[in-house]
């Protein structure tokens, strides 16, 4: 019962990995085969719009050009009907390297520490489902006077709930994507072909790399982040003589840890489409709700005030247009 219990946050993100590579496989080797004729259509589709862009002039072609142009016909057809060569080098690194990035920095904490390190970032999530459950245990024994143990206890998992879920969603939901859209690979590296459908291609492309890029920072988070929880964990050994307010201290580092991790864990999304666009962040719902009534507010003052201000100018301009008319007609 201890290895099911302690093992279940692990147990359910490889489940995905493992269906994930069998989906991806067969949907990917399906449209490899359904992609060939359309590949070959397209591809002479191709050289006779090349021919006949070069016999009336439109374009000019070096032969170092043509090379590279018959090249990328011939990669794109490899990787698109191909899985052994698609699973051998993109998918194996798109695989791996959230881990290795992980398993890099719990190693590196541990050996800045002194500390014992975790295998990998699912066995710290492991480690954090086990002992709250366990310190829960310890919390409330099971005596109906006791409510306020029991409300600590409640409390314990709320919060450790509450971060898993959104640790282990995190991860679920881009690795999930992610395997959608890498099982229709074929798709869009065939339409890699034409100059005017690579724009296509370029958008999966972007949006693996934004999928991956989620990926490593929120496995590089958890690998930094499980060392402080770590830390809050050992902290609360609760002697069996202790009171509430002794329990209560006890648990706080713990949840304050996993209600800071859990707002975290919400920005991963937008940091990562920072790193892959380029682009601003746009603030959070919590940065937006706080900034931008003030901003509002600001802003309606000091329109309010430039109105003030146009309406004395023209009160102005009114005044003097009126003293020269008057001056005329007394001339």
């Amino acid at each position: 019962m201890e290895q099911a219990v302690s093992s279940a946050a692990s147990d359910l993100l490889l489940s995905v990995d493992v269906l994930g590579t069998t989906f991806i496989r067969e949907v990917y080797q399906s449209l490899g085969r359904v992609l060939q004729p359309i590949f070959f259509t397209m591809l002479i589709l191709y050289v006779i719009w090349w021919g006949f862009s070069l016999m009336t002039g439109r374009s000019s072609l070096s032969p170092i050009e043509a090379m590279e142009r018959l090249l990328r016909a011939v990669v794109i057809y490899w990787l698109a009907t191909s899985w052994g060569a698609f699973s051998g080098t993109i998918y194996v690194a798109i695989q791996s390297i959230p881990d290795v990035v992980g398993s890099r920095i719990m190693a590196g904490i541990a050996l800045a520490t002194g500390r014992p390190a975790y295998t990998d970032v699912l066995h710290a999530l492991d480690m954090v489902y086990a002992a709250s459950i366990r310190i829960a245990g310890q919390i409330y024994i099971g005596s109906v006077m006791d409510g306020l143990a029991g409300l600590l206890s409640a409390l314990v998992i709320v919060f450790s709930v509450a971060f898993l879920g959104i640790a282990i969603a995190s991860v679920f939901a881009a690795k999930f994507f992610l395997q959608i859209i890498v099982a229709m690979g074929p798709l869009w590296i065939v339409l890699a072909l034409f100059k005017y459908s690579s724009r296509y291609t370029d958008g999966f492309r972007t949006i693996v790399v934004r999928l991956l890029i989620q990926q490593v920072l929120i496995f590089a988070f958890l690998g930094f982040y499980s060392s402080i929880i770590g830390l809050a964990i050992g902290a609360m050994e609760i002697p069996a003589s202790a009171d509430v307010t002794l329990g209560i201290s006890h648990i706080m580092p713990l949840l304050l840890a996993e209600a800071v991790g859990c707002y975290l864990l919400l920005q991963v999304p937008g940091i990562a489409r920072t790193v892959a666009s380029g682009t601003v962040m746009v603030a959070s719902r919590y940065d937006a709700g706080t900034v931008n009534p003030i901003n509002s507010l600001f802003r309606t003052g000091t329109q309010r005030v430039t109105m003030l201000a146009g309406q004395t100018d023209d009160a102005m301009r009114n005044i003097q247009r009126e003293t020269a008319r008057n001056a005329t007609v007394r001339l």
